[in-house]
């Protein structure tokens, strides 16, 4: 009886989506804590105002990590998603609605930057680029991006591509400032 000779891989998905179901994954509930500004799926986020909050990363605030915004088909267009692109561009979550944070696992990810899986993990801080909580490889310069040391690249990808990133937050220390 022949066994299997070949596996298939995941064609790239999308951000926020969770990448291997199989893989030891931890998604807690968080509000935004934003104020104006909506959060886009795939994106790192920082502790909110709030023990319960979370809201899009600020420069210097790097032991206030806690996970990627994660895609939900149950969120609804209009009254816990934005129709329409913020001040910055986005859209995605609006401020102080409910929704998934995954603290570890692995998701798919956009990439400002062409990456490998040698690739460091940064994020950026600031506005710029394709916008704060987005994955990057190289430092945006001080203060404007974080390495996160705890966290890698499954696929290579070019720029502004999807791969998915392996993380554990819930492990703080391994965070630093560019």
């Amino acid at each position: 009886m022949p066994g299997q000779s070949t596996v298939a891989l995941f064609t790239p998905g999308f951000p926020g989506m969770i990448a291997d179901t199989t893989f030891l994954k931890d998604v807690a509930s968080y509000v935004s804590s934003e104020t104006s500004s909506q959060i886009p799926w795939g994106v790192m986020l920082m502790q909110g105002t709030t023990d319960a909050g979370a809201m899009l990363p600020t420069a210097g605030n790097v032991n206030r990590l806690i996970g990627i915004c994660t895609y939900s088909a149950a969120t609804q267009v209009n009254t816990e998603m934005g129709s329409v692109a913020d001040a910055a561009g986005r859209i995605g979550i609006l401020p102080g609605v409910q929704f998934g944070v995954s603290r570890r696992g692995r998701l798919w990810v956009q990439v400002e930057e062409a990456v490998t899986t040698a690739s460091p993990v940064r994020i950026r801080n600031t506005v710029a680029g394709n916008g704060t909580g987005t994955f990057r490889t190289t430092s945006a310069g001080a203060g404007l991006s974080m390495l996160l040391t705890g966290c890698r690249y499954l696929d290579t990808a070019v720029a502004n591509g999807i791969c998915r990133v392996e993380f554990d937050m819930l492990l703080r220390n391994q965070f630093t400032a560019d």
